[in-house]
């Protein structure tokens, strides 16, 4: 009986760092948390700049942040699936969330490219929904930030979704 555990360890040790995506590179949570931090910096210049912007500027600068951040955030979303796996693989379910987060970062984008220049005040929602994605930006470099540092402590937990 131990003989037959010992053997099924190692393919049980492999299965588990497997489920984690590639196990040769893993999520890149440093590009991850960087790509959160162009994302709230890039929605705080769309304020700044909606702040002084014209009723007649403002089509352009929405035409201009949508080209900016739609990439953005569609790249996080596609990152978040991996972030969120190896959260899960190891073992914080209530930190795999990164999905979810980016999606209503995505649907908060969607609805300020629609209303943003419709209002009676295009600055205020400019300010509104740059709070909003701050926010969730700073959420998710939070979540890439506890990543780093549960992988960088080494040992098989360590190792499940290094870079």
């Amino acid at each position: 009986m131990t003989m037959n555990v010992l053997r099924c360890a190692p393919a049980a040790m492999l299965l588990a760092l497997s489920s984690c995506g590639d196990t040769a590179s893993g999520p890149d949570y440093l590009a991850y948390g960087n790509l959160a931090a162009e994302i709230g910096a890039s929605s705080a210049q769309h304020s700044a700049t909606m702040s002084l912007a014209t009723a007649e500027a403002c089509p352009g600068e929405m035409t201009r942040y949508a080209g900016e951040m739609q990439p953005m955030v569609a790249r996080m979303l596609q990152m978040s699936v991996d972030m969120d796996a190896c959260m899960l693989e190891m073992g914080h379910t209530d930190q795999a969330d990164m999905k979810a987060t980016c999606e209503q970062m995505s649907s908060e984008l969607e609805q300020h490219l629609a209303v943003g220049c419709t209002g009676s005040d295009p600055a205020a929602e400019a300010s509104r929904h740059a709070g909003a994605m701050g926010q969730m930006a700073q959420h998710e470099a939070d979540r890439a930030g506890t990543m780093g540092g549960m992988m960088a402590g080494g040992g098989m937990m360590g190792n499940a979704c290094r870079k």
